[in-house]
């Protein structure tokens, strides 16, 4: 069973004591204003942990030593101590006696017996005994918000718990603490574990299978540019073996080679012969090696050539299509004609005239049709330029590899005797040989540090642990708990008949809350009246405690609303609060907006005792509000009355 508050009490500077009892359920503290009902969700707030107090400075933080929280869960008693004067002082401690007895035990006397710890100790030890124990929730992704999440904190929990009274029908928010963007990022991200769906198991797997994915795409990234740079390695080693074989004037047949054959030749080389000057023919090198280059140069020669010639093309199709345009814009005549022309002088109708007016008129009639059908023929010659151009680089560098090989012979050519010869050739074993190695080291170190297969077997089976969770199940079901939760709730609640046929939905994937109304989605802020904003309110909250209750949440499952009535001030004109409780039994006018306020506790009424009866929760959970209405027909479930004259927190 889910943990609930069993008491808040307040330890005077001497020794004095203000004690709450509270039970699972629904719980009513009602008063006036001033009495003290909306400190309690502070003084809560602050025994979770809150790095600082929010409690109303005044009558409670001058009476009170020490805030104390009492949870109890699992048959045991959680007991949360904060000091008012030494807000980093904590005391914590845990009862696990069924006779042990919060009335008579929890004084003054019993936290000076509790040897006093850090704010951070004592939220770690409350933590896990809820079991809400996650150390890292970052992820890698988490570096591009420059956000680290770190651990899974009760703190984050609190924008569930409470409604307070600037909220609780607030049309622009709907949580506690949303109005900071990262602290409601960790709230969203954190309410997996919340809800028990996912551990720090999972955090780890996601973790390790980022860091996979990272590993994997970045070997697979280098082995594609690897692949794509065998060409490469291959000009390396052929362009010097080629040069070997010609200074020792041995016919090369391998032209064609692969790398790997290219590998094998480069492991047996001929040997440099003592006598090397003797087999060497350096014209008849330098000649081949210049007819390769001609035949080379005479294709850059006609790629050029050809290049040349799509761009004039293109050039010529513009001008010509320009001067079809303008020949159009010419011939549009749009002076009209007579149909008949007579002399100037005696009127009298000259027919061959008009004749070849007409014959003018057709004649230029065709000529439009025929540049119009010009006009709008086009041929997109871009993609033979863009590979002529390609192929152009690429001779380039062919030329380029062949005067490389020219330079080099004509450096042998150089050489004065047979010595010289031979050390060159040596050089030019030797380049060949450290290019090998380089090849060869380069692929042992790739196979020492990458062991790809291995890499995506781990992956793999992340993938499958962490697809075990179900987590977009999860989300699927309880969205569909919520929205169906939300929406029957609805129909009891105060709500605009103009809109109460739509829809509410709400995301836990990212709390996202819209009303669909005639195929339209509207946004809370977009909704008027009070009575829509405390519905949506209500309903959202209400609907998230079912889930807190439904499923393996490790959160407590209590819910703080301040004040849910306020929207109906101020027609009320029923008493609200009193001591004499036949006064109130004795009040018979009751208008609408009395109507509406007993409504909200009828709700949460039905709502609790359905909970209670839903065979897969089978309890209630705990619902506090603090309210100024005081209504008879509640009175078994108001645990304080509060008056300005008369009893109240302090």
């Amino acid at each position: 069973m889910k943990a609930y508050l069993k008491n808040i009490i307040l330890i005077g500077h001497d020794g004095d004591l203000k004690r709450l009892g509270f039970d699972r359920g629904l719980n009513i503290i009602t008063g006036d204003s001033k009495t003290g009902k909306s400190a309690l969700i502070e003084i809560v707030d602050f025994c979770l942990f809150s790095k600082r107090s929010t409690i109303p400075v005044g009558k409670v933080t001058d009476f009170t030593d020490i805030f104390c929280c009492v949870f109890e869960h699992n048959n045991k008693k959680i007991i949360i101590g904060r000091s008012n004067n030494q807000p980093t002082k904590c005391y914590f401690s845990v009862e696990y006696s069924v006779d042990f007895n919060v009335d008579n035990e929890i004084n003054s006397n019993y936290f000076k017996s509790k040897k006093t710890r850090t704010r951070f100790e004592v939220q770690k030890d409350f933590e896990e005994h809820l079991g809400l124990s996650v150390e890292d929730t970052s992820l890698n992704d988490d570096d591009d918000y420059k956000l680290n999440k770190g651990k899974v904190s009760i703190r984050n929990a609190t924008s569930l718990f409470f409604q307070h009274q600037n909220l609780i029908a607030n049309k622009h928010s709907l949580f506690y603490r949303f109005d900071n963007f990262i602290k409601s990022r960790i709230v969203i991200d954190q309410f997996p574990i919340f809800m028990g769906w996912v551990d720090s198991r999972y955090y780890r797997l996601k973790k390790r299978s980022e860091d996979l994915e990272k590993q994997i795409k970045k070997i697979e990234a280098e082995e594609k540019k690897a692949l794509l740079g065998i060409k490469e390695k291959r000009e390396k080693l052929l362009i010097p073996i080629r040069q070997y074989y010609r200074v020792l004037n041995l016919k090369f047949l391998d032209e064609d080679a692969s790398l790997e054959k290219l590998k094998n030749l480069a492991r047996n080389l001929p040997s440099v012969p003592l006598n090397a000057e003797q087999n060497v023919d350096f014209n008849k090198q330098l000649n081949a090696l210049e007819k390769a280059k001609d035949k080379e140069l005479t294709s850059l020669y006609e790629c050029n050539q050809l290049i040349s010639l799509i761009k004039a093309n293109e050039e010529e199709s513009i001008d010509y299509s320009n001067s079809m345009a303008r020949l159009a814009e010419v011939s549009q005549d749009e002076s009209v004609s007579k149909n008949s022309l007579s002399c100037p002088l005696c009127s009298t109708p000259v027919t061959s005239v008009v004749s070849k007016v007409e014959e003018v008129k057709r004649s230029r009639a065709l000529l439009l049709d025929e540049l119009s059908r010009i006009g709008s023929y086009k041929q997109d010659s871009s993609k033979s330029l863009n590979s002529l151009l390609l192929k152009r680089d690429k001779q380039k560098q062919v030329v380029a590899n062949i005067d490389n090989e020219i330079r080099q012979l004509r450096k042998l050519f150089r050489v004065k005797n047979n010595l010289d010869i031979r050390d060159s050739l040596n050089n030019i074993r030797g380049r060949i040989e450290n290019t090998l190695e380089f090849f060869i080291e380069g692929q042992n170190l790739e196979k020492a540090n990458h062991d790809l297969s291995t890499m995506k077997e781990e992956l793999e089976t992340c993938i499958r642990l962490i697809r075990g969770y179900g987590l977009e199940h999860k989300f699927s079901e309880a969205n569909a708990l919520i929205n169906e939760t939300m929406n029957e709730l609805k129909k009891d609640l105060d709500f605009e008949d103009d809109l109460r046929n739509g829809e509410m939905k709400f995301k836990t994937e990212d709390f996202t809350f819209a009303y669909y109304f005639k195929k339209q989605e509207i946004l809370l802020s977009e909704m008027g009246s009070g009575a829509n904003w405390l519905a949506c309110h209500l309903a959202v909250f209400l609907s998230i405690l079912k889930l807190i209750s439904s499923s393996n949440s490790v959160i407590p499952a209590i819910l703080f609303l301040d004040q849910p009535s306020q929207v109906y001030f101020p027609k009320v004109t029923r008493r609200f609060s009193s001591n004499n409780k036949q006064e109130l039994l004795g009040e018979e006018e009751i208008d609408e907006n009395i109507k509406q306020v007993i409504n909200i506790f009828k709700v949460f009424e039905r709502f609790l005792n359905e909970l209670e009866r839903d065979p897969k929760i089978g309890f209630k959970p705990q619902i506090i509000v603090l309210e100024h209405a005081d209504e008879p027909e509640f009175d078994q479930y108001v645990r304080y009355r509060w008056s300005s004259n008369g009893q109240k927190l302090i």
